[in-house]
């Protein structure tokens, strides 16, 4: 639920595991999953609600702070 009281599972699952994959189409990555805070949060929150305003909205409806987390390649081992 957007702007719900507690943070999703899915938040829980990546910081507790921050190795995930990402799907664009039929593409596929491995990522890691950090959560950013200050001044790149405000850089990143303010692309992601540019890109979907509906963020802002979200961020109204909760006393909680959404947080963003920022994925980065992961590097493979060989």
């Amino acid at each position: 639920m957007a702007g719900a009281p507690k943070h999703p599972v899915w938040y829980h699952n990546a910081v507790a595991d921050p190795r995930v994959e990402l799907q664009d189409g039929p593409v596929r990555q491995d990522m890691l999953a950090r959560e950013v805070t200050g001044e790149e949060k405000a850089v990143w929150w303010a692309r992601a609600v540019e890109a979907f305003p509906d963020y802002a909205e979200y961020q109204k409806n909760t006393d909680r702070e959404i947080p963003v987390l920022v994925l980065d390649p992961a590097a493979h081992e060989h």
